[in-house]
């Protein structure tokens, strides 16, 4: 059945809300099951792979599976504990489908015997019961066992011994009942396997078996669709609800990840060996913060990091336990803190034959020598080797490193290229940058060239930065020697400033604000001024208050009387120096004198206001400020020449009738929005805002 756009549009839907994963999968699987494009089957196990995307790509783990098939058979199968079985079908697409099959054939083919054989007549993937469906089809093709108690006399499964469980025998014989989802939803939504598997692992009682490396594989996969990806938005995106004490440490997997994986590849490497010895395990709390800290290993180790992992993780049997691993403990990482040099040897090492493996993976072989060559390190610069699964002891690192490339050969240029360059995992660190020093001290210290810093008392500033040395300028008055600072210690000797630099001012511009050339600007501000105030007192009409009135509180002036063409001037006077500038300014009416060549701006007076009880009147009553723009105005600009002034007033070219409210030009600029609020000097100097 196709996805019809109102299905489609209601998935997209859904899957775009911010929901829980179980609520999330719930609502997509009610629309699918409506639609047809999931229904409801009972499937043979024979009929079962298992999906790619099962538990975060790691897949089903042999050993776990048939420990998990033990620990169900002695307490009883019952089949209604696998009602959330959920499975996909297998791809039409020749390259997908290929692609599944041959996932399963190399996790079978890992699994040594422990899983039953691929016969590419399976018809699902399952998402959800993986490790009992592998345990239920290595029953009925009677598959090898490392459990004691499910062993016949040759070490297999014994089908007919298993099936003394009634329940378990319906299962061998007939399956049980499963969801399953179309390939063409999948198809659609490429991502709906993902989601299925993290939603019913989170319902599951058994989640609390969540692994490690899954955590870290989703963590993975989700750094790829961040922009920025950091430990927080990881550790957020990452650890559903019920993921127990792991979302305690995923800070710690997270760092982990971002910055000592090389972009997710030794991630990969992991999740690929892990499944080599027994069933998998996790690392712990402790361990994972010993190994992302500085405080053991300094930040430019990232291999030596992933042997202590890789060591850990395939502790011998006898070492795990309660699901974790505990080969080695906290007092090995303290020993490296007297194994510098050892420490350096092993790193230097371990990237050789790094560059040798990277382009083989995800060859198995490969991956065996690679791991090998860590354990075997790991344990014999602790003193270790014998608790390890070989018990087999070596001279020193290069005769593990010889050993390694007898079996492997010298790394070739096409393998170093692909250790270093990948689009796996964008925003995480490469290994080239976790052996970039200043890559390393730009992740504890904000450089950028031009910034200030204060190093031993004194305040200097970044010159240059390389991988080796960061330059620096002295910032002092008198010297500006330049030093160098090893770029390795630098984030310990430097402390970024918000402080800054002294400097000597430049001679000109001191001149140009010493006082005695400030004032000349001053006085000339006093004298228009003072100018100003004469020329009102000369200019406007001695009767003028008995010819005019304002309003205060509409800010309007008033005719009283009919007034003769040509009887009124107008002046913009102001009430202080302080409203004289010869910046233009952003008010919407003002006044323009020109005094000396300079045109000056005058700013309207404080507003006048009335007496009260408590206040006496205050403010000014220039008729100028008073007047009212309009499109027939009774006023108009006129040039006024007084005293050394050039003053644009204004002034009635028409008699004035009495009561009239007297009005002067509108702005005429078309780009003004509010004609009726602007006005100034025109009509050549036009209206302004």
């Amino acid at each position: 059945m196709a996805v019809t756009p109102l299905v489609q549009q209601e998935v997209d839907t859904v899957l775009a809300r911010d929901l829980p994963l179980v609520s999330k999968w719930k609502l997509v699987e009610s629309t699918l099951l409506s639609c047809g494009l999931a229904w409801k089957a009972c499937i043979h196990p024979s009929m079962l792979l298992v999906h790619p995307l099962n538990r975060g790509g790691l897949g089903i783990n042999g050993h776990s599976a048939h420990a998990k098939g033990a620990s169900l058979l002695a307490s009883g199968f019952d089949r209604k504990f696998l009602h959330s079985s959920t499975c996909f079908e297998l791809a039409v697409d020749e390259k997908t489908r290929r692609e599944q099959l041959q996932f399963n054939e190399a996790m079978v083919g890992q699994a040594d015997g422990l899983l039953a054989a691929v016969s590419r007549s399976e018809r699902f993937l399952t998402v959800s019961s993986g490790h009992v469906s592998q345990f239920a089809k290595a029953a009925w093709s009677s598959c090898r066992t490392p459990q004691p108690v499910l062993q016949d006399q040759g070490g297999c499964l014994n089908r007919e011994s298993l099936s003394r469980d009634p329940e378990f025998k319906q299962m061998l014989d007939d399956g049980w009942n499963w969801l399953v989802v179309s390939s063409v939803a999948e198809h659609q939504w490429p991502d709906l396997p993902r989601l299925a598997e993290k939603a019913l692992n989170a319902s599951n009682t058994a989640f609390q078996s969540l692994l490690e490396l899954e955590i870290a594989l989703h963590m993975e996969e989700l750094s790829k669709g961040m922009k920025d990806p950091t430990v927080e938005k990881l550790v957020k995106e990452a650890c559903p609800p019920g993921s127990s004490g792991i979302s305690r440490y995923a800070p710690s997997i997270a760092k982990w990840l971002a910055e000592y994986s090389d972009k997710g590849r030794f991630l990969a490497f992991l999740s690929l060996f892990s499944r080599e010895f027994g069933e998998q395990c996790n690392v712990g709390e402790d361990f994972w913060g010993f190994a992302v800290s500085t405080q053991f290993l300094p930040a430019d180790k990232p291999l030596v990091r992933l042997a202590f992992l890789t060591t850990q993780f395939t502790s011998p049997t006898h070492k795990i336990s309660d699901g974790f691993a505990r080969l080695l403990v906290k007092a090995d990482f303290d020993k490296l803190k007297k194994l510098k040099a050892e420490v350096a040897k092993m790193e230097s090492l371990l990237y050789q034959a790094w560059q040798a493996t990277a382009s083989q993976l995800p060859d198995l072989q490969a991956a065996r020598r690679f791991a090998f060559a860590c354990i075997r390190m790991t344990l014999h610069i602790l003193g270790k080797q014998k608790m390890g699964r070989e018990a087999k002891e070596f001279k020193d690192l290069d005769a593990i490193f010889d050993e390694f490339q007898q079996k492997t050969g010298p790394a070739t240029s096409a393998s170093s290229a692909a250790a270093t360059s990948s689009t796996t995992g964008p925003g995480l660190v490469s290994l080239g940058q976790a052996y970039d020093p200043l890559w390393q001290a730009q992740q504890k210290l904000e450089l950028a060239v031009g910034k200030l810093y204060q190093m031993d008392g004194e305040m200097y500033e970044l010159q240059a930065m390389g991988q080796d040395f960061l330059t620096l300028k002295k910032r002092e008055l008198f010297d500006e020697s330049t030093i160098q600072v090893e770029t390795w210690t630098c984030h310990k000797r430097l402390r970024p400033t918000k402080n800054s630099a002294p400097y000597l001012l430049d001679a000109a511009l001191a001149k140009d604000h010493h006082p005695g050339a400030a004032s000349k600007q001053q006085a000339a501000f006093a004298t228009v001024y003072s100018q100003l105030l004469d020329v009102t007192t000369k200019v406007e009409h001695k009767n003028l208050w008995k010819m005019i009135a304002v309003d205060p509180v509409s800010r309007t002036a008033y005719s009283l009387q009919k007034i003769p063409a040509h009887q009124l001037t107008f002046v913009p006077c102001t009430d202080s120096p302080q409203q004289i500038s010869i910046k233009k300014p952003e008010a919407k009416h003002w006044g323009e004198v020109v005094f000396q060549g300079v045109t000056y701006f005058v700013l309207a007076p404080k507003a006048f206001k009335p007496a009260t009880a408590e206040k006496p009147s205050s403010g000014c009553t220039a008729p100028f400020w008073f007047m009212k723009p309009d499109a027939n105005p009774h006023f108009g600009w006129k040039e006024k020449s007084v005293g050394g002034l050039q003053i644009s007033c204004l002034s009635n070219p028409k008699a004035i009738d009495k009561h009239e409210l007297l009005t002067m030009p509108v702005l005429q600029e078309s780009e003004a929005e509010d004609p009726a609020a602007s006005s100034g000097p025109g009509p050549k100097k036009k209206a302004r805002k």
